[in-house]
């Protein structure tokens, strides 16, 4: 239907309808016309149309036709003009002039009607005039829109059908060319695509035409974020077209799209969306850059199917780049991997083989192309590999074999192969494509994976049978198993020789042969020479397999075996070495006399296994009867030992008892065996809590052994006194002990020498003692007389003040006081210390500041240094060594060595007389030494006679002194040494360990 726009022919004062001939009807009216048939206005009038105006409410006099009938019969009459009268909308009646004209506007035949009102005279005459100017006019403008409409259609499809007809790498130019000639019939300035990448969240202008004169703007149009043009990237989403007639006048949300146009002197811009599938993938561009451009809508609806063409091409563009770029990687893949590739027809010609494929049958593919690849399939295999292809449909596409296949070389390898069906678009299989690879070491792997199971079963029962078997069926079972063996790995005989220890001898304990009877075996056994078998011993002794498959290639050395394996119809053979505690001790052989045998590396492997685990066998047989023999001496060793013996099972809570042990305590009715807890009851209760300590802190590792002295109670009820030492000989996983063994040795006889010779050694130390202080007696006399005649003044004076009538008599009186029992005190103390020393006491351990102990002995002899001359040189260690021992009876030793250096300094006159006293802490031990400058020994002697009793090298000696410091030494675990010094005089050192207890 004609289309005229609102507010055409408003400016003609007069009222003009416009009549369709073909359809008989109204199809515009303007202002006037709404007035002078009293519509309101224009909007009313058309609401009414196409509906005939003056059905009921406009019609005209009675008896004369309709108006509407007269207009449209003067397109047929020629009539141009005629007076009428009708009742106007509102009920109104008026005569009217109507002027009518025929013309043709988009191929539609129109009557002009004006209508005027009659009093107005010729008006009508001239409104019609004015309209048929303007409707020419009109119809001329639109003449050349519907052209300019046409040739764009024309061009939009020449474009889609050259788009549709155009291969994919010529795309790229044909967007160039479309781009051209759109930019020059539309008249802008600049015609360009835009493509977003939202990965990225970029745009960029790919395509651009310029007109003459117009600069490019491609270059600077690159990676632009499209959140700085988020307003036209929304509009475009939503489908819409952005069309900007003035850039200037872009609202403030298109702020950045604004000045951008302004920096490239764009006027006005039009962008159409690029969608495919929904998506957003671009815009299509126009921009001018001196006159505005307007679009009108069919010009737009246009610019969309322009935009869904030129996004068609840019997709299809898309997806042959990235077919092509896939086609080229999958072809890449396909050369470049490993696994074969085949393509071949129905027929089972070939249409495609990789590189891999040439490589691996080492030819060209244009000759595996000229051949069929079931040519290279082993042929017992073909039929079953062309039912399997056959078989492939549609529903069932893809298959898995593996089958044989013929290498260059003529070896037969195994391949994998996955075959698929490829089928056209009705279903019908019209290709196959094949992917194979090589197996053979998998198959091999596998196979070899199967034996290697199997063997280990073999020798799961062989186990087995060995712990079952002992004694003389152990021999027997061995043999079996080695025939077993040997059955497994093909071989029809077997045998183990063992070496000696020394490796002198060799003797061959199992052969099995198949088919030989017993007799046959025990016969072969007694009649095996090994003198000739140098060669081969030599080999094996050093570590390594000998295997012939043929004895005439062995080495000229090996003459000797090559003749003792002849003479036993032998044709090949493999010794095995067999290692025990690191060492070669025999071979394991298997032997094969109708066949020459090359056996593999996985039967070689399983051939070792077997011997390790038969020479385990053998080796925990020769240590089970080893044990046996050696717990039997060990047995007699223990009945014949004069100590008793216990043997603690910790784990079972069981302690083995030897008879010497049970008889000690008169027990030897009781078995062997004890409870844990019966024999630790027998302890005597007083030495119950040492005993436990000292055994808890050996089995929680605190000690290495286990030494302490302590009293058990024998069948009588008396006690009996035993030097116990045991250590723990076995633990668990955990590190928990499980086992511990040790002696017991009465001492009972011991105790009482020891305690006699302990009276002894008293009775000898107060000799000494006495002997001692009558060398120092006339020094302590004058000790003692100093604090006496000190005393007697201090006494003196006391009895004068008391005398005195002087004020502060009492006061001084009680200092005198004081001071008189000051040095009475004084000289007590000399008395006790020197008391000390000559009475019996008992030994008493008490914690001891040694520095403090040996400078209060040094100081006891300082009388004699001084009346001798002697200087004393005291160096005591400064880390103040604490120990716990006797106070006393180290004071004796110290002050016994102190004097015999005095002794020994006093005969020399030709330098200082010089004695250095000294205590030093390191390693554990404490030392007191006492070094003198004296001469020395005149005649050599030996040192260690100097501390025998009654040896003395004084004239005026006992030689008792030395002999009494090592029994005291001895008697608390200390140590006691002389050596002559470099130059001058003689050193005594005395050793104490820190840790040391003293006696018990």
């Amino acid at each position: 239907m004609m289309q005229i726009a609102p507010g055409s022919f408003d400016s003609i004062d007069v009222a003009v309808l416009l009549h369709d001939v073909r359809t008989a009807e109204i199809v515009f009216g303007n202002r006037g016309a709404a007035r002078l048939l009293g519509a309101g206005s224009p909007e009313q009038l058309r609401a009414r149309m196409p509906s005939r105006l003056c059905d009921s409410k406009a019609s005209p006099r009675g008896g004369e036709p309709p108006i509407e009938a007269r207009i449209l019969a003067a397109a047929k009459t020629g009539e141009c003009h005629f007076r009428a009268s009708l009742t106007r909308c509102d009920g109104q009646t008026s005569d009217v002039d109507v002027t009518v004209s025929l013309t043709r506007v988009d191929g539609h035949e129109i009557l002009l009607a004006i209508w005027g009102d009659a009093t107005q005279g010729n008006a009508s005459v001239e409104g019609l005039r004015r309209a048929n100017e303007e409707l020419r006019t009109r119809a001329i403008e639109r003449s050349a829109e519907l052209r300019f409409h046409h040739r764009f259609e024309d061009l939009l499809i020449a474009l889609a059908t050259r788009f549709i007809n155009l291969p994919g790498d010529q795309i790229e130019v044909g967007l160039q060319h479309a781009l051209q000639e759109i930019g020059v019939f539309t008249g802008v300035d600049r015609c360009f695509l835009y493509t977003f990448d939202d990965t990225v969240n970029e745009a960029g202008l790919t395509h651009e035409w310029v007109a003459d004169g117009v600069p490019s703007i491609k270059a600077t149009m690159q990676h632009l974020p499209l959140t700085d043009h988020s307003w036209g990237i929304e509009t475009l989403r939503r489908g819409q077209i952005i069309s900007v007639p003035d850039t200037a006048q872009m609202p403030d949300e298109a702020k950045a799209l604004r000045e951008m146009y302004w920096r490239i002197g764009v006027k006005s811009a039009t962008y159409v969306p690029l969608i495919y599938g929904a998506e957003l993938r671009g815009m299509l561009g126009f921009s001018t850059l001196t006159a505005a451009r307007e679009w009108t809508a069919n010009e737009v609806a246009l610019l969309r199917v322009l935009a869904e063409v030129l996004a068609s091409a840019i997709e299809r563009q898309r997806v042959e780049t990235a077919l092509r770029v896939s086609e080229y990687r999958y072809r890449s893949i396909v050369n470049d991997q490993t696994d074969l590739v085949v393509r071949w027809l129905p027929d089972r010609s070939q249409t495609f083989v990789n590189e891999a494929a040439c490589r691996y049958f080492d030819a060209s593919a244009q000759q595996l192309l000229s051949e069929t690849l079931l040519e290279r399939v082993l042929p017992e295999d073909r039929e079953a590999v062309d039912r399997k292809l056959s078989a492939l449909t549609a529903d069932r596409p893809v298959s898995f074999d593996e089958r044989r296949v013929v290498r260059p070389n003529g070896e037969t390898a195994w391949m994998q192969w996955v075959d698929r069906a490829l089928v056209d678009g009705s279903g019908r299989v019209c290709e196959y494509q094949s992917v194979g690879r090589d197996i053979t070491k998998q198959k091999h792997a596998r196979e070899n994976l199967r034996k290697r199971l199997e063997f280990e079963r073999m020798l799961g029962s062989m186990s087995a049978r060995f712990l079952e078997a002992s004694g003389s069926d152990l021999d027997a079972t061995v043999s079996d198993a080695i025939g077993q063996v040997a059955g497994f790995l093909g071989a029809e005989g077997a045998f183990i020789q063992r070496f000696s220890d020394d490796g002198a001898t060799v003797s061959q304990t199992h052969v099995w042969r198949r088919g030989a009877s017993p007799e046959d075996t025990a016969r072969l056994l007694l009649n095996v020479p090994t003198e000739d078998q140098n060669w081969l011993l030599d080999q094996l002794r050093s570590g390594r397999i000998v295997q012939s498959p043929d004895l005439r290639e062995l080495p000229p050395a090996a003459d000797g075996v090559r003749r003792l394996y002849e003479w036993f119809g032998v044709r090949s053979f493999l010794h095995i070495p067999l290692f025990a505690a690191g060492r070669v001790c025999g071979s394991l052989c298997v032997a094969n006399t109708q066949t020459s045998t090359l056996w593999p590396d996985e039967s070689i492997d399983l051939l070792r296994v077997a011997g390790a685990v038969i020479v385990g066998v053998l080796e925990r047989a020769d240590a089970d009867r080893a044990i046996q023999q050696s717990e039997e001496r060990l047995r007699i060793t223990i009945d014949a030992v004069e100590e008793g013996l216990y043997d603690w099972n910790i784990a079972k809570g069981e302690v083995y008892l030897s008879d010497h042990w049970l008889r000690s305590l008169g027990h030897s009715e009781r078995g062997n065996v004890w409870g844990s807890h019966s024999w630790r009851a027998l302890v005597h209760p007083e030495d119950a809590p040492r005993f436990n300590a000292e055994l808890d802190r050996h089995l929680s590792g605190a000690s290495e052994m286990l030494e302490v002295r302590y009293r058990l109670r024998g069948a009588s009820g008396e006690y009996v006194w035993f030097d116990s030492t045991g250590r723990i000989v076995e633990w668990d996983d955990q590190g928990q002990p499980q086992r511990m063994v040790g002696l017991d040795r009465d001492i009972s006889q011991e105790i009482v020498e020891e305690r006699r010779r302990s009276e002894l050694e008293g009775r000898v130390a107060r000799l000494s003692r006495a002997a001692t202080m009558g060398v120092t007696v006339a020094g302590i006399t004058h000790e003692v007389n100093q604090p006496l005649h000190a005393a007697a003044t201090f006494t003196e004076t006391l009895k004068r003040t008391l005398e005195s009538d002087r004020p502060d008599s009492r006061t001084r009186a009680m200092d005198l006081a004081d001071k008189v029992a000051e040095q009475v005190d004084r000289a007590g103390d000399i008395l006790r210390k020197m008391r000390s020393l000559t009475r019996p006491t008992a030994s008493t351990l008490e914690p001891t500041d040694l520095n403090a102990a040996v400078r209060e002995a040094g100081e006891q002899l300082a009388f004699v240094a001084s009346d001798k001359g002697i200087a004393t040189d005291f160096r005591l260690d400064v880390s103040e060594p604490q120990l716990r021992i006797d106070r006393v009876q180290l004071q004796q030793v110290v002050i016994n060595l102190i004097q015999n250096a005095y002794d020994a300094t006093a005969n020399q006159h030709d330098r200082e007389r010089r004695v250095i006293v000294s205590t030093d802490l390191r390693d554990g031990f404490a030392t007191v030494a006492v070094q003198d400058n004296g001469p020395g020994p005149e005649e050599p002697l030996e040192i260690g006679k100097l501390f025998d009793p009654f040896f003395t090298t004084k004239a005026s000696g006992m030689g008792i002194g030395l002999s009494l410091c090592k029994a005291i030494a001895d008697r608390h675990g200390w140590t006691i040494a002389a050596e002559l010094n470099p130059a001058h005089g003689m050193t005594f050192s005395l050793l104490i360990p820190e840790n040391r207890r003293g006696p018990e």
